[in-house]
């Protein structure tokens, strides 16, 4: 996605479980996390390393966003999700 921001809202699907049904009990409606499109993931993730964020996944491809994926979390900012699309916008 190039230009502009995007809020993504989630929900249960019907009454059957769902990954995020313990979460959304114990916080109720409120942000998961931020997602920032980088230009360079691996010196991203670097510096966020430095910064002492911690690795949650290895950069992976992601088929629904056409890139690739990663996600840091800080206990002081919580968990980020970046996205590299291979491609500048």
């Amino acid at each position: 996605m190039c230009g502009g921001g995007r809020i993504e809202l989630i929900a249960p699907v019907g009454d059957r479980k769902s990954p995020i049904d313990g979460y959304l009990q114990k916080m109720g409606s409120t942000p998961y996390h931020l997602c920032y499109n980088v230009e360079n993931m691996e010196k991203t993730v670097e510096e966020l390393l430095e910064m002492g964020f911690t690795m949650l996944e290895v950069p992976a491809p992601s088929i629904p966003l056409g890139g690739m994926v990663c996600f840091m979390y800080s206990c002081e900012i919580g968990i980020l999700e970046l996205v590299d699309y291979g491609h500048g916008c």
